[in-house]
C-alpha cells in the first residue's frame, strides 16, 4: 500500500486567541487543571488548547516562561486558516457536474498543450486501490459517496463545535454538512470538488484523474471553509500514521501564507 496526503491550499485567515501547549506525556497534560489568564479549551493526548481571551502575539513573554514549566515541550499559536482560492458552488450537483463536465475538462485532454495529458495514461493504467490518497479539506457531501469507486474510513478532526457545524467535535464521520454561515451564505463543498477532480469514477459527464485509488476523506475545515491549525496538524499526523501499513508516504499541496 502507498499513501499520499493531499491538503487544501491554506493561508492564515485571521489572528487567533488560542495556543497549543504540548507536554512530554499525556499524564502531565491531564494533570493541568487550570492556567492563570487562560481557559483550557480541550486536551488531546499530550496537548492542551488554551484560549487567552485576546489575540495572540507571538512570541509572547509568558510563552518563554511556559516552556520552562514542568513537562512542557512546545507552545505554538493555534492559527485560524482557510482555503486561499475559493470558487463557491450553489449546490452539490454543481460540484458533481458543472465543475467537472466534459468538454470543460481540457486540463486532462491529450489534445491540449497545457494539460496534464492523462488520457494517454488511462490506456495503460488508472491507478490502483493500493494507492491511498488522504484529502484534508471540508469533507465529502452526504450524497457524494457514489461518485467514488473506493472510499476508506475517514475522520472529522474539527474540535470546535461552532466551526464543525455538525453538532459535535471530533468523530469518525467526515461528512461535510455544508460550510455556509452569516459571512459565507453559500456552501463551498470544496472537499467534494477536490476529491472529485482527483478520483471521481469515470462517466460520460465527467472523469476523475485516478478513479481506482482509495480516497480517504479527512475533515479539517468547517464554517466558511476555515479551521484551526492544530486540527490540521493532528489530521496530518493521523493520516501519516497509516505509513505503518504503507511503503510510501508523500504530503503535497501544503502552503501557509502569512
Amino acid at each position: 500500500m502507498r499513501l499520499l496526503v493531499l491538503l487544501a491550499w491554506l493561508h492564515v485567515a485571521m489572528g487567533s486567541n488560542r495556543v497549543v501547549v504540548t507536554f512530554e506525556t499525556n499524564l502531565i497534560a491531564a494533570g493541568v487543571k487550570s492556567i492563570e489568564n487562560a481557559t483550557i479549551v480541550k486536551q488531546y493526548g499530550r496537548r492542551l488548547v488554551l484560549d487567552l481571551g485576546r489575540p495572540v502575539e507571538m512570541p509572547e513573554e509568558w510563552i518563554w516562561e511556559a516552556v520552562g514549566w514542568f513537562g512542557v515541550v512546545t507552545v505554538e499559536e493555534d492559527m485560524f486558516v482557510d482555503i486561499e482560492q475559493m470558487v463557491y458552488a450553489n449546490e452539490v450537483t454543481d460540484v458533481e457536474y458543472a465543475h467537472l463536465a466534459l468538454p470543460f475538462q481540457w486540463n486532462l485532454a491529450d489534445s491540449e498543450p497545457h494539460s496534464i495529458h492523462v488520457e494517454g495514461i488511462w490506456r495503460s493504467t488508472n491507478s490502483t486501490p493500493d494507492m491511498v490518497v488522504a484529502v484534508l479539506d471540508t469533507g465529502l457531501a452526504l450524497d457524494a459517496n457514489g461518485l467514488f469507486l473506493h472510499l476508506g474510513d475517514g475522520f472529522d478532526f474539527i474540535s470546535d463545535e461552532d466551526v464543525a457545524l455538525d453538532g459535535d467535535g471530533r468523530d469518525p464521520d467526515s461528512t461535510d454538512p455544508g460550510d455556509s454561515g452569516v459571512d459565507c451564505p453559500k456552501a463551498s463543498w470544496h472537499g467534494t470538488k477536490v476529491s472529485s477532480v482527483l478520483a471521481a469514477r469515470h462517466r460520460p459527464e465527467f472523469k476523475g484523474i485516478a478513479q481506482n485509488i482509495t480516497l480517504l476523506s479527512i475533515r479539517v475545515l468547517g464554517l466558511c471553509s476555515k479551521g484551526y491549525s492544530n486540527d490540521v496538524a493532528d489530521a496530518i499526523v493521523w493520516a501519516s500514521g497509516l505509513i505503518a501499513r504503507s511503503r510510501m508516504l508523500r504530503v503535497y499541496a501544503i502552503k501557509l501564507t502569512f
